[in-house]
């Protein structure tokens, strides 16, 4: 936790002089009541947090949020994969809620898979309003940051989908006042995670005049096919994802269930011909939902279909997918 004085000049909270009593121990407590088992269930077991009490720092009049995580990042043990801070501080109008991503130990020069994963939030999301049992969607959205996840939503707004823990991850609070846990992470970022097998990822070749066909079992289960993978024709920087989502857990604020559809864009060159292991997951520039419009909560129902990138999409029954090029592609 880290204390912002009170004659703080920092543009994340200057001008705002409330403070959240609460201590590191307090919100350590909070984080492991909730944090772990989201992690560990939208992973399937693949990756556990084990929560410790760090600590709390006074921060000095004009450090913010940056210094916050650079000075904790600084501080932690040698065998600490990642930290979760929270400042005492509400943020400031045109502050972002929170941040998340990787530093090294001893700079803020990002280190990647080997750095200190941070999650980081202002004190809004323990407001008082919120009593013993505050939100940690934020939380957990930038703990997916810290993964390397990307943000996907609209061309024009990142934060508008409420399909995806890296998107609006309080869309499922809206639906149901009482939930405190984001959304599952669509896709796109359990496949970059080796969270699905390549076995549960069904490829399909454009090939003119063919038509594949497939069951997907919802993405919040485990082993079947969960994903299917459209690469789009004429690019190696785009392809399309397909997967099923279904009004249950995580994502009980969905429904009725069906397909959603994103196209992700990643670097030129990032996308392996016929072979979905060679897509370079750590290039992608952007991710965007095709069935409806913002938030994003309409998906893609049985007897519907979509137009993508020279790609059919039709939804059947039960998850049923077929799949194919648009005539004279």
């Amino acid at each position: 936790m880290c204390h912002v004085p009170a004659d703080t000049t920092s543009p994340w909270y200057v001008g705002l002089p409330a403070r959240r009593k609460v201590s590191a121990e307090w919100f350590s407590d909070r984080v492991a009541a909730r944090v772990p088992t989201y992690v560990e269930t939208v992973s399937g077991g693949r990756l556990r947090l084990d929560i410790a009490t760090g600590g709390e720092l006074t921060l000095a009049a004009d450090e913010g949020a940056e210094e916050c995580i650079d000075r904790v990042v600084a501080e932690v043990a040698e065998s600490t994969k990642a930290v979760v801070v929270i400042a005492d501080a509400e943020h400031a109008e045109g502050k972002p809620g929170g941040l998340g991503g990787a530093l090294a130990r001893d700079s803020s020069v990002s280190a990647g898979p080997r750095g200190v994963g941070y999650a980081y939030v202002g004190a809004a999301d323990v407001a008082p309003t919120w009593g013993d049992d505050p939100p940690m969607d934020l939380v957990e959205h930038e703990l997916g940051h810290a993964l390397g996840w990307h943000h996907s939503g609209s061309s024009t707004d990142a934060y508008d989908s409420a399909l995806d823990v890296m998107s609006d991850s309080a869309a499922p609070r809206s639906v149901d006042p009482m939930r405190r846990d984001a959304q599952w992470p669509i896709a796109v970022h359990l496949v970059a995670s080796g969270w699905v097998e390549a076995d549960e990822v069904l490829w399909v070749d454009p090939v003119p005049g063919g038509s594949t066909s497939a069951v997907l079992d919802p993405l919040s289960s485990q082993g079947g096919r969960r994903v299917v993978v459209l690469p789009v024709p004429g690019r190696d920087d785009v392809v399309l994802t397909i997967e099923r989502r279904e009004p249950m857990g995580y994502d009980s604020h969905l429904a009725p269930g069906g397909l959603a559809v994103h196209r992700v864009e990643f670097g030129t060159g990032s996308v392996g011909a016929a072979d979905p292991s060679r897509i370079d997951w750590s290039a992608v520039v952007s991710i965007v939902p095709l069935v409806g419009s913002s938030p994003f909560a309409d998906l893609l129902v049985a007897g519907e279909s979509l137009d993508a990138d020279g790609w059919t999409i039709v939804a059947g029954d039960g998850g049923q997918v077929t799949v194919g090029l648009v005539s004279g592609t």
